[in-house]
């Protein structure tokens, strides 16, 4: 690939990745994402994962539940507000990836106190170095 069609795919990518990361609380699928690429979605998919090593989703999962974990630390309200606010419909659901991705429940997540600083945050992150 030439370096101006890898430049051009990098905007792409990054263009969606703006939108998932100030739209995560709303529903957002791979026909939305591919279409703002102007990619099918096989081809969308492929290429976020070839910049970003990951799928668009399971990026997009990641920022939901960095943002779940911000509020759940921050007592901004039960499971089910926090869920809700991140962009899952069903707090039942949230809470089994949640507790997948983290390790405990998001009911015991915000009870923590002394949780670190995180590491590969996607909020924050320098996209392309």
């Amino acid at each position: 690939m030439g370096e101006t069609s890898l430049n051009g795919s990098k905007r792409l990518i990054e263009k969606t990745i703006h939108y998932m990361q100030t739209h995560f609380h709303d529903k957002i699928d791979m026909v939305t994402l591919s279409s703002m690429a102007g990619l099918t979605t096989s081809s969308y998919s492929r290429l976020f994962k070839q910049t970003m090593k990951e799928p668009p989703i399971k990026y997009l999962t990641r920022l939901r539940i960095e943002r779940a974990k911000r509020l759940l630390y921050h007592n901004a309200g039960p499971v089910k507000e926090v869920s809700a606010a991140v962009g899952y419909g069903d707090e039942f659901y949230f809470s089994r990836i949640f507790h997948r991705m983290v390790g405990i429940p998001p009911s015991r997540y915000g009870k923590q106190k002394d949780v670190s600083k995180e590491e590969g945050s996607v909020m924050n992150e320098e996209l392309f170095k």
